[in-house]
């Protein structure tokens, strides 16, 4: 439907390494067919900010789709719906289903209807998926106070002693 092409701003925070490299492989793939993204770097905070607590960003954001530590697909849809507070995704007609997969606990329909706001959200294509990330975190017995959570580790927190 765009014959002329389209432009648009892709805002990020992770605007360094691996990350900055698939973003302009994404920027070469689209112009291929004539869409033009600028990659728009922003600090950390700034992009946090801008995302989760004016709304205020550019036309397209990268966000994360990450189900840890449940790995249950219900986390992201919340934040990738009109459940959240700042919607980038809103699409009205899922509420009902995202609200039924929440409260169902029956674990055989639960994961059937997150079977279907999965391939809901597949058929939707709201987002270009880049790669799959692995998170880990290992812990030596010298150490105590450390905490992981989604892939942030508290390092301000960690003591160690000595072996």
């Amino acid at each position: 439907g765009y014959s002329n092409g389209f432009k648009f701003v892709l805002e990020t925070s992770g605007f360094g390494g691996a990350a900055l490299a698939a973003y302009q492989q994404v920027a070469a793939d689209l112009a291929k067919v004539g869409v033009t993204m600028d990659i728009r770097g922003l600090p950390g905070p700034q992009f946090l900010a801008n995302m989760n607590n004016t709304g205020k960003y550019g036309d397209a954001i990268t966000v994360p789709w990450i189900s840890a530590p449940t790995a249950d697909v219900i986390r992201p849809i919340l934040i990738h719906s009109c459940r959240s507070k700042f919607p980038w995704f809103c699409e009205p007609s899922l509420s009902p289903l995202i609200a039924a997969a929440q409260a169902e606990s029956d674990e055989d329909k639960a994961l059937m209807l997150r079977r279907q706001l999965s391939r809901a959200y597949h058929e939707l294509a709201p987002a270009i998926f880049l790669y799959e990330q692995v998170l880990f975190a290992g812990q030596h017995k010298s150490t105590r106070g450390f905490s992981e959570a989604h892939g942030l580790v508290a390092y301000d927190q960690i003591e160690v002693t000595e072996p």
